[in-house]
């Protein structure tokens, strides 16, 4: 009787265990963030966007990365792993620290805000389709900014 129940609970804890768990938890690296390179010839220069994609792409916890930059600001949205989300703060903490000791001359601003990997999304498209100017770019950047700090 009592061996039976230690059974039964055994097995329950097990399947609560394998539930909590997701398949791409087991053996993640780094290679399957989702970023897009931007290669722009038209004064809007993203390498720097493009060099801060490949250092937090390092970071298993990140699925999805969207950043762009002008000369002196980059602007960065990140989403992490829903399971992750606990540590957020020390998540964002963490790349913050590793893009301003990569970039000390820029300002760095990091959001991990669904919306705000929307926002920056569509301005890479328009980026990459040309659809923007130098001038265009900052006046964006300094509103997604602000919609970055807004408490909601």
């Amino acid at each position: 009787m009592k061996n039976s129940f230690f059974l039964i609970l055994w097995c329950t804890l097990m399947v609560v265990l394998q539930s909590c768990s997701t398949p791409n938890e087991i053996g993640r690296s780094g290679t399957d963030v989702q970023y897009t390179p931007l290669s722009v010839s038209d004064g809007t220069d993203q390498h720097i966007s493009n060099e801060v994609k490949k250092k937090l792409s390092e970071f298993d916890e990140i699925n999805t990365i969207k950043a762009v930059n002008t000369p002196k600001t980059v602007i960065i949205a990140v989403e992490i792993d829903h399971n992750k989300r606990f540590k957020l703060e020390t998540y964002k903490k963490k790349y913050s620290e590793a893009i301003i000791d990569e970039f000390p001359e820029m300002i760095v601003e990091l959001s991990t805000d669904k919306k705000l990997v929307i926002e920056i999304d569509r301005l890479e498209q328009h980026i990459k389709d040309k659809q923007i100017s130098q001038q265009q770019l900052e006046i964006k950047i300094q509103k997604l900014i602000k919609l970055m700090r807004k408490k909601t």
